[in-house]
C-alpha cells in the first residue's frame, strides 16, 4: 500500500475529512489533498507518521512486546476517583457526552458531539437528526447515569440483573426485546465471530460472570469485553452495554474508564476479532490501555 492509499484507508476508518487528516498529521490541507492525489510526496520522516497514523486508526498485525508491557503499566497506574468525577458537574458532563457521542457514533449515529451535548445537557432540539438517533442519546444517558449511581454503591457487583437493567435503558422503545436475552441466532457484520446459540445464552453470560477475577485488571478487561461480545446475549445494543461494563468494571478496581473512539472503531474491531477467533488479547489489552489513556487526556484530567 502506497502513502496515497494509506491515506484514503485512513480516512474510510476514521471517517476524518481531508482538513481533520490534515491537523492529525501536523500539516496543511493542500499538503494532505496533495499526497492524496499524488501531485507530490510525503518525505521519509512523514511516510512513517502516516505509516504509524494507519495502525493506529484502522489496526495492525504488528505488536511490540516492550510498547505492550510499557503502556499496560502506564494505563493502570492513572489515578480515577469516580466520586470526584461526579462532583464535579463540568467533568461529569464531559464524560457523559463524550461516552455516549463516541459510542452511538461507533454504531452510526450521524450526531455530532455538539448535537450530543446540546441534546443532553441542554435539551436542543435536533431537526436535521431522526428520532431514533436522538432516542439512542437519551437512552445511553439514562443507562450511564443509572450505571454511575449503581456503581457508587458500596455493595455493587455486575450480574446478569445489572446487565439486563443497563440493556434496558439502552434499547427502550427502540426494539421490542429491551431487557430480554435473544431467543434467535444472530451474526456479527463483517466478522468471522461466530456467536453462541440463543439457548446457551443464559449459561454463557453466567459462567463468565463466575469466572470474574478480583481485582480487575486490563487484561481481565479485555478477555471479559471479548467474550461478553462474542456471547452476544441480546438482539441489538450488545457493543454498547460491553462497552459501559468496561467503564463499571475499570471504576469498580479505581482504573481510568477506556473511551473506545469512534474514530479507531476500525481496530477495535479488528482486535475483538483477534481475540475471540485467534485467542490473542494482547492486541485488545493493547488497545483498551490507549483508549484508558485517551479517556484521561480527552476528559482534562490530570
Amino acid at each position: 500500500m502506497n502513502f496515497a492509499d494509506s491515506l484514503k484507508r485512513i480516512q474510510a476508518c476514521s471517517g476524518w475529512t481531508q482538513t481533520e487528516l490534515a491537523a492529525q498529521l501536523g500539516v496543511s490541507f493542500a499538503t494532505v489533498n496533495s499526497w492524496i492525489n499524488e501531485r507530490s510526496k510525503p518525505r521519509a520522516r512523514r511516510k512513517n507518521q502516516i505509516a504509524q497514523l494507519l495502525a493506529h486508526i484502522c489496526g495492525t498485525g504488528s505488536l511490540d512486546a516492550d510498547y505492550h508491557a510499557m503502556i499496560l503499566e502506564k494505563a493502570a497506574g492513572l489515578n480515577w476517583d469516580i466520586n470526584a468525577t461526579v462532583s464535579d458537574r463540568t467533568a461529569y458532563e464531559q464524560l457523559l457526552t463524550k461516552f455516549t457521542y463516541h459510542t452511538n457514533a461507533i454504531e452510526g449515529s450521524t450526531m455530532t458531539l455538539a448535537d450530543v451535548e446540546g441534546l443532553l445537557l441542554h435539551d436542543t432540539l435536533l431537526a436535521n437528526r431522526t428520532l431514533a438517533e436522538q432516542t439512542e442519546a437519551r437512552n445511553h444517558r439514562a443507562a450511564f447515569e443509572w450505571m454511575v449511581s449503581e456503581s457508587m454503591n458500596e455493595t455493587f457487583q455486575i450480574d446478569s440483573d445489572f446487565i439486563c437493567g443497563l440493556h434496558l435503558r439502552l434499547m427502550t422503545s427502540l426494539i421490542s426485546d429491551a431487557g430480554r436475552y435473544r431467543n434467535h441466532p444472530v451474526r456479527i457484520a463483517k466478522s468471522k465471530t461466530v456467536t453462541v446459540n440463543p439457548l446457551s445464552v443464559p449459561r454463557k453470560l453466567d459462567a463468565l460472570l463466575t469466572a470474574q477475577v478480583e481485582p480487575i485488571t486490563i487484561k481481565g478487561l479485555a478477555r471479559f469485553h471479548a467474550e461478553f461480545e462474542q456471547i452476544h446475549p441480546f438482539s441489538d445494543g450488545n457493543g454498547r452495554v460491553g462497552r459501559l461494563l468496561m467503564f463499571a468494571q475499570a471504576s469498580a478496581a479505581n482504573l481510568f474508564p477506556p473511551l473506545v473512539q469512534n474514530e479507531r472503531s476500525s481496530a477495535y474491531y479488528t482486535y475483538l476479532e483477534m481475540a475471540q477467533v485467534k485467542g490473542d488479547y494482547s492486541f485488545l489489552e493493547t488497545f483498551i490501555a490507549e483508549s484508558m489513556i485517551a479517556a484521561r487526556e480527552l476528559l482534562g484530567a490530570s
